[in-house]
């Protein structure tokens, strides 16, 4: 396994492909990922557990990658967050705030990497 250590990864993608090569590219690293296809399903799972990463799309129907992470920094202070779009672009105030962010498409390379930095970071 190439990965520092071995993390606990929310996944909130709203896309089934994209979420399933996701998932199965971090998993291949030796993580355990909790896979969600909506925010409010990450958000209710983020009220029982903490991740050591929340990895969410911007772009999700109901609650969006941008306000679940607001609402997961707010029980959680220390949770470090990557948001990913292909859509999107990151919002300046979130990469002011050393906010973590990859832009789609990725490959396993730029993922893992993205992972790792953020898991790194100082939240």
């Amino acid at each position: 396994m190439s990965s520092d250590h071995v993390l606990t990864i929310l996944l909130v993608e709203d896309d089934d492909g994209i979420r399933t090569i996701a998932s199965v590219l971090l998993e291949s690293e030796g993580h355990q990922v909790f896979a969600m296809a909506t925010g409010e399903l990450a958000h209710e799972w983020l009220a029982q557990r903490q991740p050591d990463v929340l990895f969410a799309d911007v772009n999700l129907p109901g609650i969006g990658g941008a306000e679940l992470a607001r609402l997961a920094r707010q029980a959680n202070p220390d949770l470090r967050i990557l948001l990913t779009s292909g859509e999107a672009m990151p919002d300046p105030a979130w990469l002011a705030s050393g906010g973590h962010y990859l832009n789609k498409p990725y490959d396993r390379r730029t993922l893992l990497a993205a992972i790792q930095a953020t898991a790194k970071a100082v939240a």
